[in-house]
């Protein structure tokens, strides 16, 4: 049998931060055809995704049977040089009262959120990732005193992805080192709107064509 020699593409940075809030009707915390525009933001530094996943070993007859894989979704971390404030303040449910002042601290519900992002590969190579629902979960935001020499001041938001669909996906990506990859997608077609569905995805393709 021939081996096959394979060299994937290395990763060579990431693009801006897509994200769009879900505004679902009265009475319903998500829906998938009920997102605000789609927010381009140019400010990531890094992302750290990290899988909440769990293998359980099952044995019998002295050896091991199966295993079972679970995931309840991963948590995404940036950091950012910014994050607009209005946005920001609607993911954290801050409240608004008439005189403009802004409150943060009393129980309420925040809304999902999808967040996307590209990665550039080696080679004009991309993968184009959304995760459709989303919470936002954490954010710091540390400030120092101005030096002689400028020094970054970066924030960090965390979100915690939820599945979208009853069969449980948290993620929708597309790479194109991959043989299915639509040769007609742009990143600003993928981006337009969260992908939910194949359908979409088709959609979002022949814009191009």
């Amino acid at each position: 049998m021939t081996i096959t020699q394979k060299k994937p593409a290395i990763k060579l940075t990431v693009g801006g931060l897509y994200y769009a809030i879900n505004k679902p009707t009265e009475g319903n915390e998500f829906d998938p055809e009920k997102y605000e525009a789609t927010v381009n933001s140019p400010v990531i530094k890094n992302v750290n995704i990290t899988p909440n996943e769990e293998s359980v070993s099952i044995k019998a007859s002295g050896t091991d049977y199966d295993t079972i894989s679970q995931s309840s979704g991963p948590e995404l971390e940036f950091e950012v040089v910014a994050i607009d404030p209005t946005d920001l303040a609607i993911m954290k449910s801050d409240n608004k009262d008439n005189s403009g002042l802004m409150s943060t601290g009393r129980p309420t519900t925040r809304p999902f959120v999808a967040i996307g992002f590209p990665i550039v590969k080696k080679g004009d190579f991309k993968r184009y990732e959304w995760y459709p629902k989303c919470k936002l979960v954490e954010n710091s935001d540390e400030t120092a005193t101005q030096e002689d020499s400028f020094s970054e001041q970066n924030e960090t938001i965390k979100f915690k992805a939820y599945a979208f669909n009853a069969e449980g996906d948290y993620r929708n990506y597309v790479d194109s080192e991959m043989s299915n990859f639509p040769e007609t997608l742009t990143e600003e077609d993928f981006f337009e709107k969260p992908i939910i569905t194949g359908e979409d995805l088709t959609t979002a393709a022949a814009k191009e064509m």
